[in-house]
């Protein structure tokens, strides 16, 4: 039997290598046990827990961000806590500044003074405010300059040209594609000065991204020396000023409604002093049978104003003439013709009537009737057809005879011998009576633009000293001047230079405004009866030389036909109320020389005979009636015209007015495409303003008269083209905005209509009276005759004076005068007991402090 023998090796020691590896996991489970009370951490590395390490680790990144997060917030909550402090100081200066207005709109308190030191307040609160916006920073970012108000993202920039982004809502924070549409190109912004110089010492504030600087200039200052003053203080500013180009002599194209018969003038010199002109082109009522100026010369900064007065056709009277020797009875040829020129009398309708033998109580004599239309004028004739040399025959002188003692008929008419007719021939009721000659209302106007060019470089007073040309006058290229001119005493412009839009609307006086709309699928045209005319009861008050006198003419319908109609009071024999067309006027004729000197049985002229003569004309008292100040006087005792500066008066004693309270508005539907988009530009509508694409347009153009030119951008006092035809003018036109107050200006001063303005799209209203701006004035008529009357006139040209009233109050105290400022009324105090004289309330508007500053009596 064998046994199995296991043998021990001195070399391997099985018992001790494991009680090493046993106590090697001790040790290790011991160290990360102390490991783990010392850290805290249950897994220190992958070995640990490998899910658990995984885990652990994500969790750790998750909390880094969540502490970040929470930093960031707080940083922006330190941003915004900046931003709420600043605007709550901006916020505090605004209701100072509204304090600070309200406060200087007290204009019956506040004296000029005052009103100086709170706009220096003011001034240091917009300061304060613009300088807030500029240094609120936080870490390096500017946060209420505008900077931060929108970020766009471009791929590739250096194709953008110009984007507009008005607004972008996206819901849910979705990204959204935006279409964008290039227009122009991006340019930086501008102001144009435009005057060859300075008019007077100046002070003015050149403001830009980097801050503000105050200039003084002297009057002498050349645009160098402003521009070079400018660019010392651009690194301040960020505003730099260049000069275009050297001082050019000032031109303006002035233009007409129609074809060749525009015009341009330009100044000899440079300078604003040399070509501060203004032009005007206006008609009188009267025949004008050539055309001259009326020069006022200028001074200082006010404008030399250059009247151009135009030649017009002549009126003419309508004549009717009898038989024309067509019955074989000698001098028995006449003519009745109308007195006064105008188309009044152009449908009057004759009858020959024979009453010899009538049993139904007709007399020989006239009738008319100028009331209805047609005019009558009924000749009722005795003839006795088996004897025409019966005495009791009518002859021609005896109709003469029955139209002078007619008043209806002779203020209107007079009969004329025709060749060598005596009159004595009898008239016969187979004659006829028929149009000679019409009546024309004169006023159209033939002067040319060729002639006015001619006037104007041969004027003596527009000459200087050396014989040279102060202004000189060509017919622009393209046209041949020989055209009618349009009169013109209104100024409008319309739109920008840099949109290259700028447009110059010329048009006679009590124009309509001019507006712009658009619709989808228009074309261009016109509409003037939506917004019309709105007319008043026009009138004019007549003060009286003796006392009670006074009295009112008005118009019986509100029209604009009996505006601006002219009172005339002339001594005459033949006394009659009439209205006159050619001169526009009423003249009433009283024979104020026979009755004050005893020769005339009618004894004084009265308040009474005044209204019923007015009343009794079958023309004159359709139109006007007379209302006496004094309504209540006496009529069995009424007032009498006697004073001696009656006798060989013949002189315009007043004008009405008030025919007029609106003139309305002109739409201009400019042409779209299907989107409602704008397609007219500049150009198209001067071409349509002198060429009409339609009747109806053309119509109601010429009625207007209202001419459209571009200006150039380079010369906003120059008009370049007044045909349409130009690369200047090419810019699309836009809506007009209502609100004159809401048009896009760069001006930081005025947003008016009005020539140098750089942007203008408000609606385009005339008035801008180039004869200049005329003083509010008033007269105070007296009941105690002229000697009592006053007038009181502004001292400024301002239409805040416009609607003062001027009222007369009892006060026992004795005579004062006051003005309120906020209900624009002067009060005139006076003791009943002892009234002042018109002299002494005259005085005493002219020392009254509050009173005499604002106006001159």
């Amino acid at each position: 039997m064998s046994t199995i023998h296991n043998p021990t090796s001195l070399k391997v020691n099985t018992s001790t290598l494991l009680s090493q590896l046993s106590l090697a996991r001790t040790n290790d489970g011991l160290t990360r046990s102390i490991r783990n009370i010392s850290t805290g951490l249950r897994i220190e590395n992958g070995r640990d827990d490998p899910v658990g390490f995984i885990t652990g680790s994500a969790m750790r990144t998750d909390l880094v961000l969540m502490k970040q997060a929470v930093s960031n917030n707080q940083r922006a909550n330190q941003a915004i806590s900046l931003v709420d402090s600043t605007l709550s100081s901006v916020n505090n200066l605004i209701n100072d500044l509204r304090g600070i207005v309200t406060q200087a709109a007290n204009t019956g308190i506040e004296n000029t003074a005052t009103l100086a030191s709170l706009q220096l307040q003011a001034d240091a609160i917009i300061d304060a405010i613009d300088y807030f916006s500029t240094s609120t920073i936080f870490n390096g970012q500017k946060l209420l300059d505008g900077s931060l108000d929108f970020n766009s993202i471009v791929s590739n920039s250096t194709s953008l040209q110009k984007i507009e982004i008005r607004q972008a809502n996206f819901n849910g924070r979705t990204e959204k594609d935006i279409v964008t549409e290039i227009i122009t190109p991006p340019s930086r912004a501008e102001l144009y000065y435009t005057s060859g110089g300075l008019a007077d010492n100046t002070i003015f504030t050149v403001g830009g991204i980097n801050g503000k600087q105050v200039f003084n200039f002297d009057k002498t200052a050349t645009l160098y020396d402003i521009a070079n003053n400018v660019n010392l203080y651009t690194d301040a500013t960020g505003i730099a000023a260049k000069v275009h180009a050297q001082g050019t002599a000032g031109s303006i194209s002035i233009s007409s409604y129609g074809k060749n018969n525009d015009l341009v003038l330009t100044a000899s010199e440079t300078g604003k002093e040399n070509g501060n002109f203004v032009v005007k082109y206006s008609t009188t009522q009267q025949n004008n049978d050539s055309a001259y100026l009326n020069i006022t010369q200028g001074y200082g900064n006010e404008p030399t104003i250059v009247e151009v007065v135009l030649q017009t056709e002549k009126w003419s009277n309508a004549e009717y003439t009898f038989n024309k020797s067509g019955d074989n009875i000698a001098n028995n040829e006449f003519t009745i013709a109308a007195k006064y020129a105008g188309e009044e009398f152009n449908d009057v309708k004759f009858e020959i009537n024979n009453v010899f033998g009538n049993t139904t109580g007709e007399v020989p004599g006239i009738d008319v009737d100028f009331t209805q239309s047609p005019k009558t004028f009924r000749i009722n004739i005795s003839y006795d057809e088996n004897n025409p040399n019966n005495p009791s025959n009518t002859t021609v002188n005896q109709l003469e005879s029955w139209i002078k003692n007619s008043p209806a008929a002779s203020n209107y008419f007079e009969l004329k011998h025709t060749g060598q007719s005596n009159g004595g021939g009898v008239i016969t009721p187979t004659s006829v009576i028929e149009p000679l000659a019409k009546g024309v209302n004169g006023g159209k106007v033939i002067s040319t633009a060729e002639q006015i060019e001619t006037l104007i470089n041969t004027s003596p007073e527009l000459k200087n000293a050396d014989g040279s040309g102060r202004l000189s006058a060509s017919i622009p290229a393209g046209t041949i001047g020989n055209s009618a001119v349009t009169s013109f005493f209104d100024a409008a412009y319309y739109g920008s230079p840099q949109e290259n839009n700028y447009l110059q609307f010329l048009a006679p006086e009590n124009s309509p405004s001019i507006k712009f709309v658009s619709s989808p699928n228009e074309l261009l045209s016109i509409d003037t009866t939506s917004e019309p005319p709105k007319y008043g009861y026009a009138s004019a008050e007549i003060q009286g030389i003796d006392p009670d006198t006074s009295f009112t003419i008005r118009s019986r319908e509100p029209n604009l036909a009996n505006n601006n109609v002219a009172i005339i009071i002339r001594d005459a024999t033949d006394e009659s109320a009439i209205f006159d067309p050619e001169k526009n006027a009423v003249v009433i004729s009283v024979d104020f020389t026979g009755r004050q000197n005893g020769t005339n049985p009618k004894g004084d002229f009265t308040m009474n005979d005044l209204v019923a003569m007015v009343e009794n004309d079958p023309l004159l008292g359709k139109r006007f009636e007379i209302i006496p100040q004094v309504g209540n006087y006496d009529k069995s005792n009424p007032p009498k015209f006697t004073s001696p500066a009656y006798v060989g008066i013949n002189s315009e004693v007043g004008k009405t007015s008030g025919g007029l309270i609106s003139a309305g508005s002109v739409i201009v539907h400019l042409e779209t495409d299907a989107n409602g988009i704008v397609k007219t530009t500049a150009n198209d509508l001067v071409k349509f303003f002198n060429d009409p694409s339609t009747a109806e347009a053309k119509t109601a153009l010429d009625k207007l008269g209202i001419s459209a030119s571009i200006i150039s951008p380079g010369n906003t006092n120059e008009s370049v083209s007044t045909t349409g035809k130009s690369e200047i003018g090419a810019g699309l036109l836009s809506p007009t905005i209502q609100d004159n107050s809401q048009s896009k200006s760069q001006s930081s001063t005025s947003t008016s209509t009005q020539s140098g303005d750089n942007w203008n799209y408000g609606e385009i209203v005339f008035g801008q009276n180039l004869s200049g701006v005329a003083k509010a004035s008033a007269s105070v008529l007296a009941r105690n005759g002229i000697d009592a009357a006053f007038q009181v006139v502004a001292r400024k040209a301002d239409s805040k004076y416009d609607g003062t009233e001027i009222i007369v109050v009892p006060d026992s105290s004795g005579t004062k005068v006051s003005y309120d400022a906020q209900s624009k009324q002067i009060t005139i105090g006076i003791d009943p007991a002892n009234p002042p004289l018109a002299k002494e309330i005259v005085d005493l508007i002219n020392s009254t402090a509050g009173v005499a500053d604002q106006f001159i009596a």
